[in-house]
Parts: C-alpha cells; structure tokens; sequence
C-alpha cells in the first residue's frame, strides 16, 4: 500500500487521532521510512515503486534477499530533488547517511 492509502485507512477506522494543523501524510512517511530500515523495522519498502510499503511478514525471504542491493540506490535516487549532476548528490548524500 502506499503511505496515502495506509493513512486513508487509519483515517477511516478511526485507528489513530488526527488533530487540525499537524501534517500526518508527513508523520506517517517519515515513521514509514525509519521502520523499514535496519532488522528491526516491521515494514519493507518495495523497491523501485516511491513511498510504497508491505509488512516484512508478508514479503517472501528470497525477494527481500535480492532487493537489498537496490534499497540503496533507490533511496538516493527518491532523496535528489533533481536529476542534474546525480552522481555528485548521490556521493554527499551516502557519505552523510548513517548506520
């Protein structure tokens, strides 16, 4: 589901008070992101599809064996405002992210 989606759901079902004045499409991509991160994150980004997310239960182990290697890349090219000059963004970009 893409994070719009998960929050129309959240939305709907009441899961989760939204007050007026908060951006929580923001807050819900950025929780989105640092939970797919790392072994410990209960969510898994689907690679090549921006802002689309599965629970890692629900993802076969060979598939998240071979996406791996692209989760990187694809996190670069989604953090470039631009596609001018990205292979000097993506070197300041990976030397400035952490664990």
């Amino acid at each position: 589901m893409s994070h719009k989606e998960i929050l129309q759901v959240i939305q709907k079902e009441g899961l989760k008070e939204i007050r007026s004045g908060t951006s929580p499409l923001a807050c819900l991509n950025a929780m989105l992101h640092t939970n797919s991160r790392g072994d410990e994150g209960i969510f898994y980004k689907v690679p090549g599809r921006m802002g689309v997310y599965t629970l890692k239960k629900d993802v076969p182990d060979g598939l998240k064996d071979l996406s791996e290697g692209s989760e990187e890349s694809s996190d670069i090219q989604s953090d470039s405002p631009s596609s001018e000059s990205s292979s000097s963004s993506s070197s300041d970009q990976s030397s400035n992210k952490e664990g």
